[in-house]
């Protein structure tokens, strides 16, 4: 009877020590708020489409890659 106690004791005791399920459900919500943030500055910006966001995000590209090749200035 001790024994069946002990080997139930330490299944249950490998599965509440293990932690691997806790880490991906961190980085589960790390995403989900990412997805939430992307939501949130979309409709901020006034259009559901998402096309502002994108031209804001292209010229700011092209403004990086034209100070670039220019030496920064």
């Amino acid at each position: 009877m001790l024994k069946t106690y002990v080997e139930a004791r330490e299944l249950v005791r490998k599965y509440l020590d293990n932690e691997k399920g806790s880490v991906s459900m961190e980085w589960i919500m790390l995403g989900l708020l990412g997805v939430a943030l992307v939501g949130i500055v979309v409709t901020a910006l006034g259009e559901s489409d998402g096309s502002t966001i994108a031209s804001a995000i292209t010229s700011k590209i092209a403004e990086f890659i034209n100070g670039i090749g220019s030496g920064g200035n």
